[in-house]
């Protein structure tokens, strides 16, 4: 008898063992399933894409937040990884769509620093022409600024997360957009260093780079960043052969701020008004910057152009 009562205790154990698979800890991985449709031929991309994304959307009808975002922020790094940036900056996309469909909080180890690595990886892809995604990085990050910029809780930023502005100026750097686009968001994303060295590095020439260099420097103070308006301006000069009328403006202007002189600033943009009036973006910054150091009250019909100036990008 006792053989048997082995026998039968051994049988039972080999049941219950779990097969090959199965189980919560033994489900495919996400880079399992991503392989796995990519070795099923040239659709494997589009495939796979598909069915993270079905799987991200599922997880959101059922109320599991944390699974969608998992699925989304894997699925985008895996395909990315494996060189399909197109269908990685979809399912980058998707992860967004989550963020902002769960009211997800602005969390520097969490979600802002997916949106940290997977721009990281979008970089150091490609598209399948060979080209880096440029245009499809530029899309993802703006949509990552538009949900920072709606998150509605002590703390957040209302014209968005600093540093998606500084991802979202350099990548507009690299895609070649308007300058003034990666000016803007680089003062907004308070990397005063990076922008100097970026304008020394666009290829404009002295006086357009030097108006540029102005401009930025208003762009600080409008929103009140004096401490990086004197670090830029300080590394931008260190960078020139030799102060133009626009980095001299822009240390008077910086100075008057700093000690709080009412009547100084108002002579001072007297005396520079044609150096200001050249750009109009400067002209709106300095009633900005008239109304938040000084209490100097803009027209009525400024209020908008003020707004504009500085809110985010519209996601498309």
């Amino acid at each position: 008898k006792c053989p048997r009562v082995t026998l039968y205790r051994k049988t039972r154990i080999m049941r219950r063992r779990p097969r090959k698979g199965g189980g919560g800890s033994q489900a495919p991985t996400i880079k399992y399933l991503v392989d796995e449709r990519l070795g099923q031929g040239a659709n494997g991309a589009y495939e796979a894409l598909q069915l993270l994304r079905s799987q991200a959307q599922r997880a959101v009808k059922a109320g599991d937040g944390a699974k969608a975002q998992q699925i989304s922020k894997e699925g985008a790094l895996a395909l990315l990884s494996r060189g399909y940036a197109d269908s990685g900056a979809e399912m980058a996309m998707q992860l967004v769509e989550v963020y902002s469909s769960q009211d997800v909080s602005l969390d520097y180890e969490t979600s802002i620093a997916a949106i940290i690595e997977i721009d990281r990886a979008m970089a150091g892809s490609t598209l399948p022409d060979g080209e880096p995604p440029v245009v499809e990085r530029v899309r993802f990050l703006k949509a990552a600024l538009s949900w920072s910029a709606d998150v509605n809780e002590i703390g957040a930023y209302t014209l968005g997360d600093p540093r998606i502005h500084a991802l979202l100026g350099a990548s507009s750097w690299a895609a070649g957009d308007d300058i003034d686009v990666g000016v803007k968001h680089q003062v907004l994303g308070e990397v005063p260093d990076e922008l100097a060295a970026a304008l020394m590095n666009s290829g404009c020439g002295a006086l357009k780079r030097d108006g540029l260099a102005c401009r930025a420097v208003l762009q600080f103070l409008a929103v009140e960043n004096l401490r990086d308006a004197v670090s830029f301006l300080a590394t931008f000069r260190s960078l020139v052969e030799t102060d133009s009328r626009y980095t001299l403006f822009s240390a008077l202007i910086i100075e008057t701020c700093q000690h709080d002189a009412a009547a100084e600033f108002q002579e001072l943009t007297q005396t520079w008004a044609g150096l200001i009036e050249r750009d109009p973006a400067n002209k709106t910054a300095i009633r900005i910057i008239g109304q938040k150091f000084f209490g100097i009250q803009p027209p009525q019909d400024m209020m908008s152009a003020m707004l504009s100036m500085l809110a985010p990008p519209a996601s498309s």
